[in-house]
């Protein structure tokens, strides 16, 4: 929402003004600079129309543009000096006062650093709120509530705000009751904060990255605790100490009425306190300290009323507006990827586009009434960018961005290699489900069999609230989770994404497969075709077996060879057997030439002597035996996990020369073929001094880190 422009430091906000402020200090006069983007131009005017606002002389204006530079000059009457540390300031807050309050300039201003009084920074700040609000921020001075709590005389409601370690707590604590804890670090929020000064309060606009997490802890739990901390208190506050010590449980959201909740698709968290004392210095001062933007503006808040409310059916209007692409998949998706934007875009359905001069659900109706099926595809792709457009301008008019759009969309965004397919992805946290556009994603073995039905096909990834890895483990948190797996998602009354399987690395990374079916293919015939697992006696090994059918391999052979059985590589010594075969098996010279073949499309200089493969309910590496004739695969009972009636061989893997780092092994293992010590130690050397030419040399930098980057992508691939 914020652009950065490097070159002057200063920030525009989607067109508004936004005020940056530094000071110059003089003898007789004060002099302020602000630099902000508007309406305004240097016309006298403006220009006076500048100094009513301010209350201060225009001194300079030089205008660049879109770019305003303003010097405003105090002078004091009888001629006196100025003392900047106490008239600086007051100065400061006097241009604030009046920017924000008026009706003729809207902006975001800032305190510069230069002229902010000795920090009144607080490690940890405890602030008593009278209200929290999950809100959505239409515009940059536009604020529509979608929950609310406020302190009342049988709730307390506290926010700590503990700056050292960079995170913010806020519990909502009822005296009979369920207690609440909302927890939301640093990293969650976007780079700047927004205050709202008034007279008797302040609001703190905290905008929203991502969903913060939510606490419950039991009121018999808490009426426990209390009793024995009334006993013992130390002098400390009791009821800090009861926060600290009561044990919480994570939940999905903060009320009751779960399902419908609407907190997961807002966009900022207002926290409303009394503007007493230097509270307002130390929560500014505590953002200031890491490097956050604090901006002072004026909101206008919008009241949240059942006639702008937004029906959960929207998309089903939108979908029902043309008959003939009623059960399109992929139109059906785009749709809810354009509604995980949250609040953002759902409060603009209602609202009238200066645009085309009409709301966005109808000229989405409009749009796709109006379209065949030669043209359906390119809106689809209009609506999956502009759902990934809100990502970096969250305020846009989706209207005038969606023909925008239109006009310059490709059906195929990008040329992708053959392995690979666009495969759609959705996202499941602890409170809500993010559908994601489709990704490019290596196929297998199932994908290339359904190929007609690639659309239908999902994958599943569970995440916390911030995206990092899902660890979780109270019941509501993970509530989704089971549901995915039991009910499936739902995109609509007739589409059911139903669980399907997972890889063994999706069992890692914490996902899965999902398919919606459709006469023939469902989830039982796509897993029959994989092969028999009626023998897998456990849930875990019927899972491991089942992921072998998604390993992403490059292709398939297309010509049939010659599958051998052979026996394991054995020897018994006394009563121990030995196994020196375990998982490898044997091709013949042939077969490696049609797999370098099909994979490169000519006779590669380089031929892999060894590849990893998947044959139908088989895996392991196979070695190019020479003595073999034929297109011939050899494998061993070690390998055969299943029965399955595909005999096709899929590679996976191809060995090749590889970058050897050192280790304890290698080194032991190259000294005991006679390397000289001395060979160790310069290598050692020759890597310091590399690393020590990296802290001096941005050249050598660049270089090192991007041959380990360029190391680790191909790795990845």
């Amino acid at each position: 929402a914020v652009v950065s422009t490097q070159s002057t430091g200063i920030f525009s906000f989607c067109g508004y003004g936004l005020v940056a402020c530094s000071s110059v200090r003089m003898a007789r006069t004060l002099q302020l600079q602000l630099q902000f983007y508007s309406k305004y131009k240097n016309t006298e005017a403006d220009k006076e129309a500048l100094e009513i606002i301010t209350g201060h002389k225009v001194a300079k204006w030089v205008d660049k543009g879109p770019l305003q530079i303003v010097n405003i000059v105090k002078r004091n009457s009888g001629g006196r000096a100025i003392n900047p540390e106490t008239e600086e300031l007051q100065m400061l807050d006097d241009i604030i006062v009046n920017l924000t309050s008026s009706n003729h300039f809207r902006g975001w201003v800032s305190f510069p650093d230069s002229s902010t009084s000795p920090l009144y920074y607080t490690p940890c700040l405890e602030v008593e709120l009278t209200e929290v609000e999950f809100c959505s921020m239409i515009t940059p001075f536009e604020l529509k509530p979608h929950y609310s709590t406020r302190q009342s005389s049988d709730q307390k409601i506290v926010a700590m705000f503990e700056h050292d370690i960079q995170r913010i707590l806020v519990y909502i604590c009822p005296d009979d009751g369920i207690w609440n804890k909302i927890y939301l670090h640093y990293d969650d929020l976007e780079n700047h904060v927004v205050q709202q000064v008034n007279e008797d309060t302040s609001r703190l606009v905290l905008c929203l990255k991502c969903c913060p997490s939510f606490w419950k802890s039991s009121p018999e739990t808490v009426r426990e605790k209390r009793k024995k901390l009334a006993k013992i208190s130390y002098g400390e506050n009791p009821e800090r100490r009861l926060r600290l010590r009561t044990p919480w449980t994570r939940v999905r959201t903060l009320t009751d009425d779960e399902e419908n909740c609407n907190i997961p698709r807002c966009s900022a968290l207002v926290l409303t306190y009394p503007t007493v004392g230097s509270t307002l210095s130390r929560i500014v001062s505590g953002f200031k300290k890491h490097r956050y933007q604090c901006y002072f503006t004026k909101f206008d808040e919008l009241r949240y009323d059942e006639e702008t409310q937004v029906r959960e059916n929207w998309v089903e209007k939108v979908m029902s507006s043309n008959e003939e692409h009623s059960d399109n998949i992929n139109l059906r998706y785009a749709l809810k990827c354009l509604e995980s934007v949250g609040y953002q875009f759902l409060d603009k359905l209602d609202k009238c586009s200066p645009a085309c001069k009409k709301t966005f659900l109808r000229f989405l109706q409009e749009k796709i009434r109006n379209s065949g099926a030669d043209r359906i595809e390119l809106v689809t792709q209009t609506i999956y960018k502009l759902a990934q457009a809100f990502d970096k301008d969250p305020f846009l008019d989706p209207s005038s961005v969606f023909e925008e759009f239109y006009d310059k969309v490709d059906v195929k965004p990008f040329n992708v290699e053959s392995h690979y397919q666009f495969i759609k992805r959705i996202i499941v946290t602890p409170s809500r489900t993010i559908f994601v556009p489709p990704e490019p994603i290596a196929i297998n073995r199932v994908l290339r069999q359904h190929i007609n039905y690639v659309d239908n096909f999902a994958r599943v990834c569970f995440r916390d609230e911030d995206f990092s890895q899902f660890n979780v483990h109270s019941e509501q948190g993970t509530y989704n989770v089971k549901k995915v797996v039991e009910e499936g998602i739902k995109i609509s009354d007739d589409v059911v994404f139903q669980f399907l399987a997972c890889s063994n690395s999706q069992l890692r990374s914490q996902g899965l497969w999902l398919f919606y079916p459709q006469c023939p293919v469902t989830v039982e015939t796509i897993r029959d075709s994989i092969g028999n697992l009626n023998k897998m006696k456990t849930t875990q090994k019927y899972v491991t077996r089942m992921g072998l059918a998604f390993t992403a391999t490059d292709f398939s052979l297309s010509e049939d060879v010659d599958i051998e059985e052979i026996p394991e590589a054995e020897k018994v010594v006394g009563n121990m057997r030995f196994i020196f075969s375990d998982g490898v098996g044997c091709i013949s010279p042939e077969v490696r030439d049609l797999i370098v073949r099909e994979k490169y499309g000519h006779e590669a200089s380089y031929k892999p002597v060894a590849f990893q493969v998947r044959v139908g309910g088989c895996k392991g590496m196979v070695a190019v035996d020479p003595t073999l004739k034929g297109k011939v695969l050899q494998i061993r009972p070690s390998m055969k996990k299943f029965e399955s009636d595909h005999k096709k061989i899929e590679p996976c893997g191809y060995s090749g020369p590889r970058e050897l780092f050192m280790n304890r092994q290698v080194i032991a293992i190259l000294r005991a073929q006679g390397v000289s010590d001395n060979v160790f130690v310069s290598l050692q050397n020759r890597s310091l001094i590399e690393v020590a030419d990296m802290l001096t040399n941005e050249a050598v930098a660049a270089h090192e880190m991007g041959s380990t980057l360029r190391v680790r992508v191909s790795a990845l691939e």
